[in-house]
């Protein structure tokens, strides 16, 4: 096994904005090596 990226976009609404949730995960050998996460406001597509 090597190393395993992963990205996950969600959009949420809060307080009558939407936010644009992204979810950064990097794992070797099943142990997390880097995870950020990143919340700016979302204008739309």
């Amino acid at each position: 096994m090597g190393l395993i990226e992963e990205t996950t976009g969600e959009v949420k609404s809060e307080d009558s904005k939407s936010l644009l949730i992204t979810t950064y995960v990097s794992s070797l050998e099943d142990e997390v090596i880097e995870f950020k996460k990143d919340t700016p406001a979302f204008e739309g597509y």
